[in-house]
């Protein structure tokens, strides 16, 4: 006996009323013969109602005749009734077609990733990575391989420290735990520990609360250098390890060199420019224009990516890309020999200026230059600093035998 509820819309269903002094023997002709009859329903002694398909009623003329019984249709539902009703309206069909591919397609297909969790790590990264790793749009939901994708992802992404990949429905939730960035200074609190040089320096003054200081003033030491000991052997206290606490203040210098062009080209922005959007779903892209090639003969370009959802999970992403151009030009210009080393001078004090770390006290400034083979000037700025060069660094401690 044939049933279900996909081949029940797909051949057809019929609502039968049935009456007559024999209608139990009516249904078990009926069943007796294959006949397909459900959800039997008695109204009364004379009566009954039940579903069957069209090729079933065909074929209970005969039963019904024997059985003097008198059958008719109560309701027709189903996709060959709907064509019926449908037949003259063929783009109405068509669109409910589509529709029923699309929920088909889309309760076993990926429709959209959702990541969370992360702070350090750029979205559109692990975007990427997932990509790479099998995890991405249109992808069979009974395809994805937990294990597999947490373990390649844990590989290729440093900062991570846990991945979490669950399905609801046509729609994957990832979560993500970054690594705990190890602050300067905090590195497994309690623990023994010296004190090591971040950078190269000449040590200016020390401030130590706890260890064996190393160094002494006017001492050059480079990075990675031990500047106060954890280790101490005491006549009083003995031998021990300790937690080394203090600041080692030292001259840093910090520099940067570039040639600088007396003829040079320099750009400037007319003030123009032009958006380009394209729509994305699943792996399909859309262009919203018609000319693809670029807007100016010189441009800088930037792109942005926002993705638009309902709270359907069956139902995908809608991302839109945009893309600005910005028109500008190239003018030719010259300098002496001074406005190129003022220029070079300015923008390296600058550049240097912001990577300083936290903290780094200027003491002095010295520029040099010199000119090149290439028609330029090489342009030297060196700052020197104060700061604090210590960072503590754990002693491995040996553990002790047991006998």
């Amino acid at each position: 006996m044939k049933s279900g509820t996909i081949y029940g819309f797909l051949s057809g269903r019929l609502t039968v009323q049935a009456d007559g002094p024999f209608t139990e023997r009516l249904l078990n002709i009926c069943m007796h013969r294959n006949l397909l009859v459900t959800d039997v329903k008695r109204c009364g002694s004379n009566r009954v109602i039940f579903k069957t398909d069209i090729d079933s009623f065909m074929q209970m003329h005969t039963p019904a005749h024997r059985t003097k019984s008198r059958v008719r249709i109560k309701k027709r539902s189903g996709l060959p009734f709907l064509i019926k009703r449908f037949r003259k309206r063929l783009p109405v069909l068509f669109g409910i077609m589509v529709i029923i591919i699309m929920l088909a397609y889309a309760s076993t297909h990926i429709m959209g990733i959702t990541v969370f969790g992360n702070n350090r790590i750029d979205t559109q990264t692990i975007y990427n990575s997932l990509n790479e790793c099998g995890l991405s749009l249109g992808e069979k939901t009974s395809d994805i391989d937990n294990d597999l994708i947490r373990n390649k992802m844990m590989n290729k992404l440093d900062d991570l420290a846990w991945i979490g990949i669950n399905a609801n429905g046509s729609r994957v939730y990832v979560e993500i735990i970054e690594r705990i960035e190890k602050e300067k200074g905090l590195e497994k609190d309690g623990a023994a520990c010296n004190l090591i040089a971040s950078r190269d320096g000449v040590i200016d003054h020390t401030e130590i609360r706890e260890g064996q200081t190393l160094v002494k003033k006017g001492s050059g030491v480079r990075k990675g250098d031990v500047l106060v000991s954890g280790i101490i052997d005491s006549p009083v206290d003995g031998f021990r390890f300790v937690k080394a606490r203090g600041e080692v203040y030292a001259k840093t210098v910090y520099s940067k060199r570039r040639e600088y062009k007396l003829n040079y080209t320099e750009s400037h922005y007319t003030g123009k420019s032009k958006v380009k959007y394209s729509v994305k779903v699943l792996n399909t892209e859309l262009p919203l224009y018609l000319n693809g090639k670029p807007p100016y003969q010189k441009f800088s370009a930037d792109e942005s990516i926002n993705e638009y959802r309902i709270p359907i999970d069956i139902v995908p992403s809608l991302f839109i890309r945009k893309n600005k151009y910005s028109e500008y030009y190239d003018e030719e210009k010259s300098r002496t020999v001074s406005e190129a080393i003022e220029a070079g001078i300015n923008e390296l004090t600058d550049e240097v200026k912001s990577e300083l770390p936290e903290g780094a006290e200027i003491k002095e400034q010295d520029e040099s230059h010199t000119l090149t083979e290439h028609g330029g000037v090489e342009v030297t700025v060196e700052l020197t600093c104060l700061e604090n060069i210590a960072e503590q660094s754990v002693i491995e401690t040996p553990k002790s035998s047991e006998d």
